[in-house]
């Protein structure tokens, strides 16, 4: 664990265990990946906005621990929301791109998704489309997971996702439902 993660971990938990919890307490706790629990914020009628990286969500309540400290007797509100995605989407692709028995075949379902990628992603600054289709041959020789790998690194990180910027840009196909959420998420 690295230093920071470890100084804002025991930030958040002192917060949380000695701030007083009341209508003119702490009501709002934002961060990346913070430790306090769901169910704690949940149950302490927090404001908990985090990122997290999990595929699922599990509420799992007990009447011991928080619950009884704060006299919780159920309710709350967990409102999950998901980035919209823009390079996501093609990595999702390569990863569920299957080393198939004819390395042919695998190969040739790589190729339709960088086909794709070559016109509808955002590719790294530095990467020279002539200098991609110049090694076709060569890229075809690889393992199916090097190829896999490969095109991963092509794609700039930094546009895995609609930036809010980009909301309005047709490109991003991004519908007015969602605007409006991100808009009043952002509160803009």
């Amino acid at each position: 664990m690295r230093l920071k993660d470890t100084v804002n971990q025991y930030l958040i938990q002192y917060l949380f265990l000695f701030y007083p919890i009341s209508p003119n307490g702490l009501k709002k706790v934002i961060g990346k990946e913070l430790p306090i629990s769901k169910n704690k914020a949940i149950q302490s009628e927090l404001s908990l906005v985090a990122e997290q990286n999990s595929d699922y969500f599990k509420l799992d309540f007990d009447e011991g621990g928080i619950s009884k400290a704060v006299n919780w007797k159920g309710g709350g509100e967990f409102v999950y929301l998901e980035l919209k995605k823009y390079n996501q989407t093609f990595i999702e692709q390569i990863e569920s791109a299957k080393d198939l028995p004819d390395r042919q075949a695998g190969t040739k379902a790589i190729l339709k998704i960088w086909e794709e990628m070559k016109t509808k992603s955002f590719l790294n600054y530095n990467v020279d489309l002539q200098k991609q289709e110049e090694h076709i041959e060569e890229f075809k020789t690889l393992t199916i997971e090097e190829q896999k790998q490969h095109l991963v690194e092509l794609l700039d990180k930094n546009q895995l996702y609609v930036n809010l910027s980009s909301l309005n840009d047709k490109d991003f196909a991004v519908s007015a439902e969602e605007k409006k959420v991100t808009q009043e998420f952002y509160r803009k």
